[in-house]
């Protein structure tokens, strides 16, 4: 960018309207901005950093704070700014507008005519135009008075913050967050692996009785992170728990064995002994019936002597018998009073189950409504969430259609390079087409004036000029064109003008094409992803990836949240449904309690009658029920038929027990001839043998049953452990490695520097600044100093860092660049300026800035140094760059003939005059 034109009203001190002519200054050396004090030389750089982005160029002054205080409301603030870029010229104006509505208004025009005049607009055509924004362009356009010296002697800290503005580096701390964040991530899922594991490994069942085995692993248990041992251990165990199992079958065979054999024992033993059991037996129930033969007979005696004692009985029993009509009367009316009292019971206990029923069915109904009540809004919700998904599809498939239109982009950018290639062949074969006619074309003019000079004569008028004296003829050169030449060059130019004009044509089209969709793809990316600002389509690209994935995420929330909201209105659908179903059973049951109620009071007055008829009949006869009368009837009457009966009993006793007498003598004598004599066996003693067997069997079983539990937990364990001790070596070495370049980009190496990704970006700019910096310097300083990054080597923590120090290497010592006097500092920091503003244009995509401001004290230094600095000026004004220098030095008017001249007069008036060695 090249300054061609300034034009200022009301703006700062500038009560009137004031002009610049920057363009007379040409494309390279240098001009000086020069006038008193407070004339208002600073202000005219403000109003070109003004009028590009709508902010003065330091940060102590706001737009507001330029209009000027000398002008009257109705006046308005206006700054033109006339630029060239790239060989096309520009023009930008803004107004502030006067009084308590006032607003702000920005205009730029452009080469082809094209007018964008709202001020968002404005500033971001202008940093797309530019290729930096205001931060850059203050820090590489612009040194501002005192900027520099404060960069220069800034800290570490503050100076990572103007790099990371300026390079854009707080990418590579966000790449650091991210691999960071990553870390961790890896070191949770390490962490909880280990945690299943050692779940694991604390499922792992050792049996206490296995001492040796359960002490040694505990200490493995205690060991850390010794899984792997403590796996081979586990599958250790198991093969001597599977050994163990083969042993106890073994065992529990033998005593089964063992235990059939005396059980078989047992049973002959008793076998033999319950032959002589039944001998003996037999023989003491013989004694105890000749005894029963005896008192059998003394019975019968005494049954005889109450032969006449059940004959009167059996005469009460009839008379009872005569009154069973009236006890039948009376068991009728109990027998109702007993059925009205079921009924009752019955009744009750069904009164209290459907009273019961009916309370929970209103307590069902009262809970149903609670939670119908929290369901209420479940369609709407549904409803919602399904426009809201709706929404979100659309915005994907706009997005999506805006990633389609950035691959077009870069396709049109592919083509306009490839045009722009072919109009720069074109032009260049145009050029040498028009060079050559012009050339020939000089010829053949050059030859017809030699002709005509051939026909001078001395005293005799010029046919052109008519002078009769002719002391300087044209010559006739030998190498004339003739005119098919002529006609053949003139053709060949056209032909390569309309060839150029043509390529030319095409470039400017899909110039246009490719602005105007860049355009639409910036105004899209506003729109949809909600920017500020959309400048870089790649950045545009990667935010709209973004979008995308954020997109998918945000319509699978939705799609969650549709699902529940589903499943509550299918809730409270069926909760509605069951409600009234609830309603009809509470209905019904209510009125069942009713009637419940209506007969149980019907059954308490009948009962009450049927009792009070029950006592008058009981009052009549001697015994209050018929099953009485008819008890004591029968018991007479048995006592009676039981007094005739001992009589036939004890004359068949009598018969019987000698029978009986007659059958044991026999069967003793049988058994006797049955048992042998053989070897006794201790019965008790062998059933203690086989109790203990029994036991030990048991103990046996279960040692068997709780090995076989442990044993197969253990080998479940063990198949878990195989399986996530696999997992674990992939989690460890993912985290190995994460965490090593985790630390890397932190800068936590152990034995490395102390450096973050961020702060080693920083620090590649810097010392490239540093750098073409110290080129600058050592030329102001005729070689005595040196800029250099201070890197604290002896510090523990190796820490690396922006500072700066100076090497003089006329005394070969190293200091802290504070220490430099006021125009050693000025020099330093013009050269930082320099070496920044080179880097800055270099890493920015090879921006165009040919206008460099400076305003620096130049008072500060002597006469060497100001020639110097002027000699770094001059070499960087060169190659189609020009340096504005803002000072009121006498030296430097004297040196600098291109001049920009701020007056001022007693009634705060300011005039500009403008100077140039090329008028």
């Amino acid at each position: 960018m090249r300054a061609l034109y300034l034009k200022i009203s009301a703006f700062g001190p500038y009560r009137n309207t004031v002009e610049i002519d920057f363009a007379q200054f040409g494309t390279s050396g240098l001009y000086l901005v020069t006038g008193d004090t407070g004339a208002g030389k600073t202000t005219i750089f403000d109003a070109i950093c003004f009028a590009l982005y709508g902010e003065p160029s330091g940060d102590m002054r706001k737009p507001d704070m330029l209009r000027s205080k000398y002008v009257e409301d109705k006046e308005k603030t206006q700054v033109e700014f006339r630029f060239e870029l790239k060989r096309k010229i520009y023009t930008v104006s803004r107004v502030i507008k006067g009084g308590k509505t006032g607003g702000k208004d920005a205009v730029l025009t452009c080469p082809d005519g094209t007018v964008i005049s709202k001020s968002s607009d404005v500033n971001r055509s202008i940093e797309e135009l530019l290729g930096i924004n205001r931060e850059q362009f203050t820090k590489i356009a612009m040194v501002a008075q005192g900027e520099f010296l404060k960069f220069l002697v800034a800290k570490s800290d503050d100076k990572k913050l103007i790099f990371r503005t300026l390079f854009q580096t707080e990418n590579f701390d966000k790449l650091r967050n991210v691999i960071d964040e990553k870390t961790k991530k890896a070191k949770s899922e390490q962490d909880t692996k280990e945690k299943e594991i050692q779940f694991q490994l604390e499922s792992v069942s050792i049996d206490p009785a296995d001492a040796l085995y359960a002490q040694e692993w505990m200490d493995l248990r205690g060991k850390t992170l010794e899984y792997e041992e403590a796996y081979a251990y586990l599958q250790q165990y198991i093969a001597y728990q599977e050994e163990t199992e083969k042993t106890l079958n073994t065992q529990r065979e033998e005593h089964n064995a063992y235990f059939q054999t005396q059980k078989d024992r047992l049973t002959l033993a008793k076998q033999q002994g319950l032959l002589i059991g039944r001998r003996e037996g037999a023989q003491t129930r013989f004694l105890q019936k000749k005894v029963e033969e005896e008192q059998a007979k003394s019975v019968l005696s005494k049954a005889k002597a109450k032969e006449a004692e059940g004959k009167a009985l059996q005469q009460q029993a009839t008379g009872i018998q005569a009154m069973l009509p009236q006890y039948a009367q009376l068991e009728q009316v109990q027998t109702q009073l007993h059925s009205e009292e079921v009924e009752q019971k019955q009744k009750q206990i069904r009164f209290e189950q459907i009273n019961a029923l009916w309370r929970s069915s209103q307590a069902s109904i009262a809970d149903a409504e609670k939670k119908l009540e929290m369901l209420q809004g479940a369609g709407e919700m549904l409803a919602r969430l399904e426009a809201e998904q709706k929404e979100v599809e659309k915005e994907g498939k706009d997005l999506s259609a805006l990633l389609e239109n950035i691959k077009s982009y870069y396709k049109y950018e592919v083509q306009c390079n490839a045009y722009r290639l072919q109009r720069d062949e074109k032009n260049s074969l145009y050029n040498q087409a028009l060079q050559q006619h012009a050339k020939l074309r000089n010829l053949y003019i050059n030859a017809s004036a030699g002709r005509l000079a051939k026909e001078l004569k001395e005293g005799e008028p010029c046919m052109v000029c008519g002078s009769t004296v002719h002391p300087h003829k044209a010559s006739v050169d030998v190498k004339i064109p003739d005119t098919a030449e002529l006609d053949d060059a003139e053709r060949l130019e056209k032909t390569a003008k309309e060839a150029y004009d043509e390529i030319k044509s095409q470039h400017q089209q899909c110039e246009g094409g490719l602005q105007a969709l860049g355009n639409q793809i910036k105004q899209q990316a506003v729109h949809l992803l909600k920017m500020e600002r959309a400048e870089d389509i790649r950045q545009i690209q990667s935010a709209v990836q973004d979008a995308v994935a954020d997109k998918k995420q945000k319509w699978q929330n939705i799609t969650n949240a549709i699902r529940n909201e589903k499943s509550n209105l299918e809730a409270f659908q069926k909760l509605n449904k069951q409600k009234k179903e609830w309603e009809q059973q509470e209905l019904q049951q209510r009125k069942t309690v009713a009637d419940l109620e209506k007969d149980l009071a019907r059954l308490q007055e009948s009962i009450k009658g049927k009792k009070e008829n029950s006592e008058k009949l009981i009052a009549q006869l001697p015994f209050a029920t018929r099953a009485l009368a008819e008890s004591k009837m029968t018991a007479l009457q048995a006592q009676s038929e039981q007094l005739q009966k001992n009589i036939e009993n004890a004359v068949q006793a009598m018969q019987r027990i000698q029978t009986e007498i007659s059958a044991l003598d026999s069967e003793i004598r049988t058994l006797s001839a049955q048992i042998q004599e053989v070897e006794r066996i201790d019965i008790l003693a062998l059933q203690n043998d086989i109790d203990a067997l029994e036991r030990k069997g048991k103990v046996l079983e279960s040692k068997q049953q709780n090995l076989y539990a442990g044993l197969n937990g253990n080998r479940r364990c063990a198949r878990n452990l195989s399986v996530q001790l696999d997992e674990h070596k992939k989690l460890s070495a993912y985290y190995a490695n994460i965490n090593t370049l985790n630390k890397t980009l932190s800068g936590g190496l152990g034995g490395k520097e102390k450096l973050d990704l961020e702060t080693f970006v920083q620090i590649s700019y810097f010392d490239t600044i540093l750098k073409k910096a110290n080129r600058h310097l050592q030329k102001m300083t005729n070689g005595q100093y040196e800029l250099q990054r201070r890197v604290d080597t002896d510090s523990k923590q190796g820490k690396i860092g922006l500072d700066l120090d100076v090497m003089d290497y006329y005394n070969s010592s190293r200091r802290d660049v504070k220490t430099l006097s006021g125009g050693e500092s000025f020099k330093a920091s013009l050269s930082l300026a320099f070496g920044l503003s080179e880097v800055v244009q270099s890493y920015a995509g090879g921006i165009e800035l040919g206008t460099l401001f400076i305003d620096e004290g130049f008072g500060t230094l002597d006469e060497e140094s100001l020639k110097s600095a002027m000699e770094a000026l001059l070499g960087i004004s060169t190659n189609n760059r020009i340096v504005g220098i803002i000072s009121h030095v006498a030296e430097l008017k004297q040196r600098i003939d291109k001049q920009v001249i701020v007056r001022k007069d007693r009634f705060g008036n300011r005039t500009i005059e403008t100077k140039a060695d090329c008028l």
